[in-house]
């Protein structure tokens, strides 16, 4: 079921072209980035958030009304002269066996289909979405990811990643193939996403609809708890020429993709001398910009360095 995970990126160029992403880090991380020109790619196994892809999806549903609504659907499918789903397995023997099934009478189709429909939703439950998650986490622990944040003045943002704001805060712009031209944005939700809606599965069973494996491993890679929602991220996953032995992977990036490098409002006066003379060695098209406490609210502005 499940495919190459670079799939997740190919229908999100779209919703990235144009945007700046904004990366939060310490001193001594934006010294290595900047010195070395690279960025970090990174395993879920790194990360700080101890669900992140380390939960499984489930499916919850009333397996009473899903399997009703699932033969009434079947039996109007066969009785239709709509073509169905070719990607749907259910939909191949109907589309095939039409003219058979018309002659099976109401009651008895409903019998026979239910008892299919019981043996469907327990294998899925007690045998393929384990064999499911097995292969999701096994493929999860040798991805790579960048992470991004869509905002640079998040005060928490600088206090948790870029040193109690004594770090810097790197403005990367989208130019042609840019690796973050596939990035996409984190939802936010209290509930853990399902493989399957009700819905879904409704139509699933009812030869309407096939599962997607880039959609539902979307559901795990892109989805947080609404703790999180502060960050306002945005994650790329994999890319050319990563390795999947390591847990992290340090990756040029294109000069001309640092836009520009926000000094934070505590910054010693030496890391910010330091900073200055790299960025205008290595980056000169780059504008420094300083972060400082606004007056009269809990917010920062930001003006020339």
């Amino acid at each position: 079921m499940l495919t190459d995970l670079s799939l997740l990126t190919s229908k999100s160029v779209e919703a990235a072209r144009g945007k700046s992403f904004f990366k939060y880090v310490s001193c001594g991380t934006a010294k290595a980035i900047l010195s070395n020109n690279m960025l970090r790619w990174s395993s879920p196994i790194l990360f700080n958030d101890p669900f992140y892809v380390q939960f499984d999806l489930h499916v919850e549903v009333n397996r009473e009304a899903v399997k009703e609504k699932a033969i009434r659907l079947l039996w109007d499918t066969i009785h239709s002269d709509e073509s169905v789903p070719s990607t749907n397995v259910l939909g191949k023997v109907i589309a095939s066996s039409k003219k058979t099934l018309r002659r099976v009478p109401f009651q008895e189709f409903c019998n026979k289909v239910a008892v299919k429909i019981d043996e469907g939703l327990e294998t899925l439950s007690s045998k393929l979405l384990p064999e499911f998650h097995e292969k999701l986490r096994n493929t999860f622990c040798l991805a790579k990811i960048l992470c991004f944040s869509e905002t640079e003045d998040n005060i928490l943002m600088w206090s948790h990643y870029a040193e109690q704001h004594k770090g810097l805060v790197l403005k990367f712009r989208h130019i042609q193939d840019s690796s973050w031209g596939a990035a996409m944005p984190v939802a936010y939700t209290n509930e853990m996403p399902r493989l399957v809606e009700e819905g879904e599965l409704i139509d699933m069973l009812g030869s309407q609809f096939s599962i997607d494996p880039v959609e539902v491993a979307k559901r795990l890679v892109y989805t947080k708890a609404i703790d999180w929602a502060y960050e306002r991220e945005w994650r790329v996953w994999f890319g050319r020429g990563r390795s999947k032995e390591d847990l992290y992977e340090d990756l040029a990036f294109d000069p001309e993709e640092l836009e520009a490098v926000y000094f934070g409002c505590r910054m010693m006066a030496e890391d910010r001398r330091d900073f200055t003379a790299l960025i205008a060695d290595c980056y000169p098209h780059v504008k420094i910009i300083q972060a400082q406490k606004a007056k009269n609210e809990f917010r920062l502005v930001f003006g020339p360095a």
